[in-house]
């Protein structure tokens, strides 16, 4: 009675060769390093800002970007871990991560295409940032590379469902807040 409580897989474990685990393709090595490098930069300039946003004095408090930089803290490296671990939830944050940032990216070049004027600091770390995101987002939808991470085409379209929602949602709730702080009649 025993022995018919198990898993097939169970008694025949002995007999079956081992399962091979999917090899990460190192290109993904080097992607993450270039992300990790980047959250790296990242990491410092929203410290620094945070700093100088809680030691001004005469300073308007933006809530909403603050709110998301501090999270940007938390889930990207949460996002490069999982990944390294092949965890399905690792291809969606990095994906994710990933595809937002293009999002926004295009969404901050829109007043330079209507008005006229850049809204970014720096061309430069913008160009290469905008390169590398669009580069990894194509890379992850890869099929070969997402079935290391057990990630079939239902979860793809939903991840990305979920980036442009999200993406949409972010940009409308910062642009909310940056008029409702710097509007002196609310």
């Amino acid at each position: 009675m025993q022995t018919y409580q198990h898993e097939p897989e169970d008694l025949l474990e002995h007999a079956l060769p081992p399962k091979e685990e999917e090899e990460m393709p190192q290109t993904m090595y080097v992607y993450l390093t270039l992300v990790m490098m980047r959250y790296l930069l990242q990491a410092f300039y929203i410290v620094s800002d945070l700093y100088a946003a809680v030691t001004c004095v005469d300073c308007h408090l933006q809530v909403t970007r603050n709110l998301f930089s501090l999270l940007t803290l938390v889930w990207a490296p949460l996002a490069c871990y999982k990944t390294f671990r092949k965890q399905t939830w690792g291809w969606i944050l990095l994906f994710w991560m990933s595809a937002y940032n293009v999002i926004s990216a295009v969404v901050s070049l829109l007043p330079l295409w209507m008005y006229g004027f850049a809204t970014t600091q720096s061309g430069v770390f913008f160009v290469l940032n905008g390169i590398l995101d669009t580069a990894l987002v194509i890379y992850l939808w890869r099929s070969h590379v997402a079935e290391v991470f057990n990630v079939g085409s239902k979860i793809k379209y939903m991840t990305v469902l979920a980036a442009i929602g999200g993406s949409i949602l972010l940009s409308v709730l910062i642009t909310l807040s940056s008029y409702w702080e710097y509007s002196p009649g609310l």
